[in-house]
């Protein structure tokens, strides 16, 4: 099967911003509009992992915003461009009782006030443990999307979060990536599932070995960290390009892949959201086709 080698892919994303297109673009909306609504903003995306919808939520305040939240999160009646409420595939069990119960605890707080518990968690004790431990006391916010707050919080408010190798190897697809760069490099099937290195004491010597290396070759090369450029590559950083490359590998994850669904799901909530226009207009473009 041909694959991309995986040095080759992450300089891919890097260059042509498409590591995390969704951080760019708010990174440029945070000074084209205030704190609160990008806060605003933050919550809704974490919820239904919808640009679009996050933006147009975005722009309402306390009570309107509580009522469309709770609108989209039951579902019973069309969204304002036609057809259901959106959800990205990521939150696709954010939805049914569960999802409207959840919601409804939600409302006991202002979406800023929730965002900024999160930041101030952080500010008491950065270690990823203990934040996203605060973050999970919340309804749905499961590991998986306690781990993207966390990644939003550092990388798109500034605020400082000390992730760990356990933190990001706790998760399935970082792990698989691992194992196929593995399998690859000592000339075995890449995708032979049942072709392990033996042993936990093995495994974690692998994991932070190939953690290194890329961490390493990557930042040797001038790499910064998106969208801020202010520090070297991290352990987020490597977590995203070793998920994205192994679906890249197994043929489902097409160069431009982020951006082309970002847009897609976008275009329709331009003509109703100015705020959705905007994010837009600020995401990073497709350079080379």
């Amino acid at each position: 099967m041909h694959h991309t080698p995986i040095i080759d892919f992450a300089q891919h994303l890097l260059e042509e911003d498409e590591l995390d297109p969704i951080y760019t673009a708010l990174w440029e909306m945070k000074t084209r509009v205030n704190r609160h609504q990008v806060e605003r903003w933050l919550f809704a995306y974490w919820c239904f992992y919808h640009a679009g919808l996050a933006s147009f939520l975005s722009e309402h305040d306390d009570e309107s915003y509580w009522k469309l939240f709770l609108e989209a999160a039951e579902n019973k009646t069309e969204s304002p461009v036609g057809g259901r409420w959106p959800r990205g595939k990521e939150r696709r069990y954010f939805r049914g009782d569960i999802c409207v119960k959840a919601t409804r605890s939600y409302m006991q707080q202002t979406p800023e006030d929730i965002v900024k518990s999160f930041a101030f968690a952080a500010q008491e004790d950065s270690r990823y443990e203990k934040v996203a431990a605060k973050i999970q006391k919340l309804p749905l916010f499961g590991p998986w999307i306690s781990f993207k707050v966390c990644d939003m919080l550092e990388r798109v408010l500034g605020t400082h979060v000390d992730f760990t190798e356990s933190a990001i190897f706790m998760f399935k697809d970082p792990t698989e990536a691992v194992w196929m760069l593995w399998r690859l490099n000592t000339g075995q099937d890449i995708n032979d599932k049942t072709i392990m290195p033996q042993g936990q004491r093995d495994q974690s010597g692998i994991i932070h070995g190939v953690v290194e290396y890329l961490q390493h070759k990557l930042n040797r090369m001038g790499y910064v960290a998106p969208p801020a450029g202010d520090r070297q590559l991290n352990l987020q950083e490597i977590e995203t390009v070793l998920c994205k490359w192994k679906s890249h590998v197994r043929g489902h994850y097409p160069f431009h892949n982020d951006k082309t669904e970002i847009n897609d799901g976008l275009a329709p909530w331009t003509t109703v959201s100015p705020s959705a226009k905007l994010f837009s207009d600020l995401m990073p473009k497709i350079k080379n086709k």
